[in-house]
């Protein structure tokens, strides 16, 4: 698969993603929308038969909703676009989700905040999409824990097998 970040603007500045105070790129030096389209398109020309837009965070990038088959994201943007998403023909979301603990969340996030990541994941299961793809964090919960704690049904929440470490940026 090829993966293609759209934008390294987040909505969140996690300790090991981020520094507090950001200096991103000028808007001008990003590919457009429609380059982007053109350069995914030549590598699915070329066999490739998958895509992950990722960013900093995909749905902070305006206009974005149409580049779209599986999302990786952290969840904050759900409540406002789960519904076009599924429109578009997205298939899955991946919610990257640090931690279940709303202080840990907000301490990682610095500004993040977790309620609202609940409520995109709920967005996105009420929007149909059959699988919402959760990482597991060492030392951080389980399968059953974090269904528990989200409230959801296992069936549609699928936490990794793999672990994902979590790596702090210097």
């Amino acid at each position: 698969y090829l993966r293609v970040s759209v934008t390294d603007r987040c909505d969140f500045r996690c300790v090991y993603c981020m520094s507090e105070h950001m200096t991103f790129l000028p808007k001008k030096d990003l590919l457009t929308l429609e380059e982007l389209d053109r350069l995914c398109s030549a590598f699915v020309d070329r066999g490739v038969r998958k895509l992950r837009i990722t960013g900093g965070e995909p749905l902070v990038r305006k206009n974005i909703m149409w580049l779209f088959e599986t999302l990786t994201t952290n969840g904050s943007q759900l409540p406002k676009y789960a519904q076009a998403l599924a429109d578009c023909g997205v298939q899955r979301i991946n919610v990257s989700l640090d931690t279940l603990d709303p202080a840990t969340f907000r301490a990682i996030t610095r500004w993040g905040d977790f309620g609202g990541v609940l409520k995109g994941i709920e967005a996105a299961e009420k929007a149909g999409f059959c699988s919402i793809w959760v990482p597991q964090i060492p030392g951080e919960f389980d399968a059953l824990t974090a269904a528990a704690l989200m409230g959801r049904a296992t069936r549609k929440i699928e936490i990794a097998t793999a672990v994902v470490p979590v790596q702090t940026r210097h």
